[in-house]
């Protein structure tokens, strides 16, 4: 875990070159961070949309809009990166929620809802609720990156109230960096610079005069041993695209060299060589007498970056290198970052006959390994703690016994060290984020290849889910297939096999007295027959309306079909239609049944 500690960064950028220095602040403000675990990054931008922002004299808001919008489409490649705009004038307004994945698409809306902000009436900045707004978006499980960005000062609750906040906070913030961007010189302030100052995670930057390159930082302490010198150190980076970059050393017994030349991906990778032809067993020697009662040997040396565009703002680093074999413990694969434990916890209800799914515990085998001991007992006392404090509704084991959630539990050489977590049924869903505490490791000097005192914790998340039942599943999805079968059928499919009787009217006058006037409009069939017929509910709703016209002579039963603007009478080897089987509008027509010579006129 990298330890970095920074000194208040000041700056300065050209009022007369507002556009371009604002662009450049925003891309090297936000991504200059201080390099640890890397946790679930969260970047809360509080943003000044007062008047003065878009004075005549020196409009800021196009530039700082334009450069917040390339800075986010940058941090938003990392699609699980979570990002919270707060407007702020005379109060804040409503926070703008997305995760990096979103913002493609939601980007012209946003820019759009700022520009609409900075034209509403307001008056005064209100910087003290504006910050407390974007802290209340702060997430501990995460990696928190707070920027303030203002052309002034608070003229509601006065700049030491927002000293007070910014003490405040810096007395009680977990993995969260702020950083205070000053973009005018009426921004500035002693006391300001004062608070943020007292405080190792804040950041005061101004602009008054003068370009800005792109800044990055590093982290600034390696531990390393003479019995590894092949070994390549890795220092984190900010920046993930690579940077030309040198490292300088002046120490009288080693060399540092970059590998490759530059950084990669979040790192530059440094390897240490002896000053001069000597061996490792001659190097070993003369630290000797150089060396702590620990056998420890302290030196710094420089990381300089070669591209004339961007500057390193903590360029020096200290090496701690052993002189002798140190006693090590590599859990959880060994690295500080976050460890990301898959797959999470599933669980379901019972529904109707299928119980409910049993409690499933997410295994995590801490993969512990011990190294140089010299000791008969070494151990290391550990614990588990929610990163949200809230232990009520999980339970924690090891080596299949339970222990409470913060209660620690002992890891040995050579024994099995496998860790269980099962969340109850009614627990929190979601990602799940915990921290593997050291509390008391005995004879252990390194963890994770970082001095074990400032290994406070190894971050890891997992997740938990409640789904349904797999027989809700199951008829839920025959409910939605039989649905669009259904809705397929009725719209679709039931039009094409059987259609219906446009606007058609059809009278018939047949043997002794009979007469009759039938309307066919929206039957799929008319039928003449002698018997008594009906049609079953189920078939009128699925296949559509048969209309029955029933006369003595009508024997055997004969069908009239829809056709294109006309009906037309099925074939049948005793009736004959004269003149035409197709009755079209407008005309009549001779229905003769061939045994018995009986007539039915037919008019339609």
């Amino acid at each position: 875990m990298m330890i970095s500690h920074f000194p208040v960064w000041r700056t300065s950028c050209a009022r007369q070159y507002t556009s371009v220095i604002l662009a450049t602040l925003f891309l090297l403000v936000f991504s200059s961070v201080t390099v640890s675990a890397q946790r679930q990054r969260n970047y809360i931008y509080i943003f000044d949309c007062t008047a003065s922002m878009k004075s005549p004299e020196i409009n800021m808001w196009e530039p700082a809009k334009n450069a917040l919008d390339r800075t986010v489409t940058r941090q938003s490649h990392d699609p699980e990166s979570r990002f919270v705009i707060v407007p702020f004038q005379d109060n804040p307004f409503n926070e703008i929620v997305f995760d990096g994945s979103e913002y493609e698409k939601k980007r012209a809306g946003i820019l759009e809802r700022l520009d609409k902000i900075i034209s509403t009436p307001h008056s005064k900045t209100n910087i003290y609720e504006a910050f407390k707004a974007g802290m209340r978006n702060v997430n501990p499980a995460m990696d928190n990156r707070v920027y303030l960005l203002t052309d002034g000062k608070d003229e509601v609750h006065g700049t030491p109230a927002v000293c007070r906040l910014i003490r405040e906070w810096c007395a009680a913030h977990k993995n969260t960096q702020f950083f205070y961007v000053m973009l005018d010189g009426v921004a500035s302030d002693p006391a300001l610079d004062e608070a943020l100052a007292g405080c190792s995670d804040a950041y005061s930057i101004k602009c008054t005069d003068g370009e800005i390159p792109t800044i990055s930082d590093i982290g600034n302490v390696i531990y390393a041993n003479t019995l590894e010198l092949n070994k390549t150190y890795s220092i984190g980076f900010s920046e993930k695209e690579p940077y030309p970059v040198e490292a300088k050393c002046a120490d009288r017994f080693f060399n540092v060299s970059v590998e490759g030349g530059k950084s990669s991906d979040y790192n530059i990778n440094v390897r240490f060589s002896p000053r001069g032809d000597i061996s490792v067993e001659e190097l070993n020697n003369r630290l000797a007498e150089e060396t702590d009662e620990d056998g420890m040997y302290e030196f710094t040396f420089t990381v300089n970056s070669k591209d004339p565009h961007m500057t390193i703002v903590n360029p020096e680093v200290t090496v701690i290198m052993a002189n002798r074999a140190l006693r090590k413990l590599s859990l959880l694969g060994g690295d500080t970052d976050e460890v990301i434990v898959k797959p999470g916890a599933e669980w379901y209800p019972a529904f109707l006959w299928s119980d409910a799914a049993p409690q499933e515990e997410i295994v995590i085998d801490l993969a512990a390994k011990f190294t140089n001991t010299d000791n008969d007992h070494p151990m290391a006392v550990l614990a588990v703690v929610p990163a949200n404090g809230d232990s009520s509704d999980f339970k924690v084991s090891f080596n299949g016994q339970p222990v409470g959630p913060g209660e620690t539990f002992i890891v040995e050489p050579g024994k099995e060290a496998r860790l269980g977590i099962t969340f109850d049924t009614d627990a929190e869903t979601g990602k799940r984020y915990f921290s593997l505490v050291n509390r008391d490791s005995r004879d252990i000097e390194m963890l994770n290849g970082v001095s074990i005192g400032a290994v406070s914790e190894l971050p890891f998340r997992t997740t938990y889910s409640v789904d349904w039942n797999p027989l809700k599943t199951l008829l839920v999805w025959i409910g939605i297939v039989l649905l669009s079968a259904l809705i397929l059928w009725f719209l679709f499919i039931k039009r094409m096999v059987y259609p219906t009787f446009k606007s058609l009217t059809i009278q018939m006058q047949g043997p002794g007295s009979y007469f009759a006037t039938k309307r066919l409009r929206g039957a799929r069939k008319a039928v003449l027959t002698s018997r008594r017929e009906s049609q079953n509910i189920f078939s009128r709703i699925f296949t559509g309306r048969i209309i029955y016209i029933r006369a003595d002579h009508f024997t055997p039963a004969i069908e009239l079909l829809p056709a294109r603007n006309a009906a037309r009478m099925t074939r049948n080897s005793i009736w004959d239609i004269a003149p035409t089987a197709r009755l079209e509008k407008g005309n009549e027509y001779t229905l003769t049944n061939i045994n018995t010579g009986d007539k039915t006129y037919l008019s339609v």
